[in-house]
């Protein structure tokens, strides 16, 4: 969030517009919507190609940490079907270097409306997060501020940046097993797991949970709703609470082994 400068002009100048220079140029549903065609048109190692360039020309990534075969088979999952409103929200998270909502109510540059003075976007409470926050960042990534990020974030957050990593390296990057697992598993282990005295309420409640189906189940002799010889059966059950709207035959439900009404027309007096 809030980089100092996109490596492209266009893009940055693009940050700075309003939403509708965006949607007149993207439109508003999916934005670059053929990227799918090309990929099913272009043999693969040509769009991985096209790709880098593209990444190269709008945020400087030069993609060095990830692999060729890696980005043959990555490449193909990296377009999302975002729409131009999510980009438009991005670019204003950008401009204003804080967590806010969807601004709908941009002025135009040409306008003279003195509303805006009496507006203000509402933002996300991110300060107030009380769950642990563990936070990954790359030194090369041109998207991240990491000093204007955690200025919105509460004062307990621990930032880790590893230098050399772009945006995409903590996804595909050859050596993340190395450099990114072992920090996710330290997290989860100091602050995922409970503590050891809840581990041991946790089993000693999950074994007597199982000891008592056991038990219930090896004292059970008939399947619920069974009903001996002598107790009442569904038939009469259902006499009893329907018997203002339905009336039974004379022949008993037991035999028949279904339940037929009569009509209320066809009733006799």
């Amino acid at each position: 969030m809030a980089p100092p400068g996109l490596a492209s002009g266009i893009v940055s100048s693009l940050v700075k517009t309003t939403p509708e220079i965006l949607y007149l140029i993207f439109g508003r549903r999916a934005i670059l919507g053929s990227a799918p065609m090309w990929q099913a048109l272009l043999y693969p190692a040509i769009f991985t190609w096209f790709v880098d360039k593209g990444l190269v020309f709008l945020f400087g990534w030069k993609t060095l940490n990830i692999t060729p075969h890696q980005k043959l088979a990555a490449y193909p999952h990296l377009y999302s079907f975002t729409s131009t409103k999510s980009v438009v929200h991005w670019f204003q998270i950008i401009r204003n270097e804080t967590f806010q909502m969807y601004d709908d109510e941009v002025t135009s540059p040409t306008s003279f409306s003195t509303s805006k003075q009496h507006y203000k976007v509402a933002k996300y409470p991110t300060r107030n997060i009380r769950t642990p926050i563990v936070l990954l960042y790359g030194g090369s990534d041109s998207l991240v501020d990491i000093k204007v990020m955690l200025r919105e974030l509460p004062k307990h957050t621990i930032a880790k940046g590893i230098q050399k990593y772009e945006h995409l390296d903590f996804m595909w990057a050859n050596d993340v097993h190395k450099l990114v697992f072992p920090s996710v598993f330290e997290a989860l282990s100091d602050y995922g797991l409970p503590s050891d005295s809840k581990r041991d309420d946790a089993s000693r409640s999950r074994m007597l949970l199982l000891n008592d189906r056991a038990s219930s189940q090896a004292g059970m002799s008939q399947p619920p709703n069974y009903f001996e010889d002598g107790d009442s059966t569904a038939a009469e059950q259902m006499d009893e609470t329907d018997n203002d709207d339905e009336e039974l035959l004379e022949t008993p439900a037991h035999e028949i082994g279904a339940f037929r009404y009569r009509s209320p027309t066809t009733r006799s007096n």
